[in-house]
């Protein structure tokens, strides 16, 4: 008996013996981690080991740290609201607990953290302490967010572009409606004409039209002709702006006799009253600035019928810039649609019975920004709409 008590006892020793060495051991493994901040807390949370990671990571020496409370590594918002308390009261409850969150430095620098916190328990199961880990996951936060910022660019650029998308398929069904019923009209017009013509000849019958008739059917239909020449002309316009394959061939040239020159084009039409400053030459393509007159004298003729065309050449005080105006006296038009008159087949809803593409007012900003100029609209319901164009001078003669 006395034998077998001995190596009783002599195992126990052993065992302790082996226990505290593996103890120390584990004690210098941890004390040597430099990844992870590991540390030891009493039940209340005040820190009673330190590691030379958690000395790495948060910038404490050992004798700075030992006896203070961990919530030091929490913000002032944190600590407020309890988080530390509470991650220790659910340790307590659950065995461990996770977190991730800002977490302080000594030198108030933040860093984003992953804790763990492990109750510690006796032979009897009684809270003794707790145990903390604590990784730097900063680099990795950054890159999510990084990941998260590209994808939620991703995700505004798919969502722009099928925003642009529809609003491109809902601009090509409209152009549709519009080119179909503009060019149908003159084709219709030019079939009838012609249906007309050919019942009026009739040779069997010795029935033959004068030659006043023909010159005058001849000349209508060379009229809707040439109204289809204009549409498709203004199509190919457009696509060339679009591109900005379209050419200027610019030369000196006097706006002031132009804009007269243009503008007595339309007399017959409408009363336009003119106060023109002579002599004002801009460096320009004759024809597109004569496109920019006409697209805005007809369409103030369109849209105003019934009112008198101010057409202005006005001057800087500095004289390097040239103002031309077309005003009319019309109904005007809604401040939310100032804007996109500018754009390809926009279209007035307060006019949808006016001809027309849409197509004027895109090309008269297009050819005046690449003069260098620029165009505004002035205007408000039944204000009548004043159009403002304003180019460089080359010279001015008075």
């Amino acid at each position: 008996m006395k034998q077998q008590f001995d190596q009783k006892d002599s195992y126990s020793n052993f065992s302790e013996q082996f226990l505290r060495l593996n103890e120390d051991r584990f004690r210098l493994l941890v004390s040597g981690v430099k990844n992870y901040a590991i540390f030891m807390m009493d039940p209340a949370g005040h820190i009673l080991t330190w590691n030379e990671g958690a000395k790495k990571l948060k910038g404490y020496e050992e004798n700075e740290i030992i006896g203070k409370h961990f919530s030091i590594f929490y913000s002032e918002e944190d600590q407020k609201a309890g988080k530390p308390e509470k991650e220790l009261v659910a340790s307590i409850k659950y065995g461990q607990v996770e977190d991730e969150g800002w977490r302080l430095k000594k030198n108030g620098e933040k860093f984003w953290a992953n804790v763990i916190i492990t109750r510690m328990n006796d032979e009897k199961g009684n809270l003794i302490g707790f145990s903390k880990i604590t990784r730097d996951l900063t680099q990795t936060k950054i890159e999510e967010e990084k990941l998260r910022s590209a994808y939620k660019e991703l995700q505004n650029a798919v969502e722009g572009k099928t925003a642009d998308l529809a609003a491109a398929l809902v601009a090509r069904d409209e152009f549709l409606m519009i080119a179909s019923h503009e060019l149908k009209t003159p084709l219709t017009s030019l079939k009838l004409r012609l249906q007309m013509g050919k019942r009026n000849l009739r040779p069997e019958m010795d029935k033959m039209p004068t030659k006043e008739e023909l010159l005058n059917f001849y000349n209508q239909s060379l009229e809707q002709v040439d109204s289809l020449v204009r549409l498709v002309d203004d199509l190919l316009e457009v696509s060339r702006l679009q591109s900005g394959q379209f050419s200027l061939n610019k030369e000196d040239l006097n706006l002031s006799d132009l804009i007269h020159s243009v503008a007595q084009r339309f007399q017959d039409e409408k009363k336009i009253v003119f106060k023109i400053t002579p002599g004002v030459i801009v460096h320009a393509d004759k024809y597109r600035m004569d496109q920019v007159i006409s697209n805005l004298l007809s369409n103030a003729i369109k849209h105003a019928p019934l009112s008198q065309i101010d057409v202005e050449l006005n001057l800087s005080p500095d004289l390097k810039r040239a103002f031309f105006i077309v005003k009319d006296s019309g109904p005007g038009i809604e401040k939310e649609m100032q804007d996109k008159i500018f754009l390809r087949f926009a279209r007035l809803s307060s006019y949808t019975h006016v001809g027309g593409m849409g197509l004027g007012l895109y090309m008269v900003k297009k050819i005046v920004e690449g003069h260098g100029g620029d165009i505004t609209l002035l205007s408000a319901p039944g204000q009548g709409a004043t159009f403002v164009v304003s180019l460089p001078v080359k010279e001015f003669l008075p």
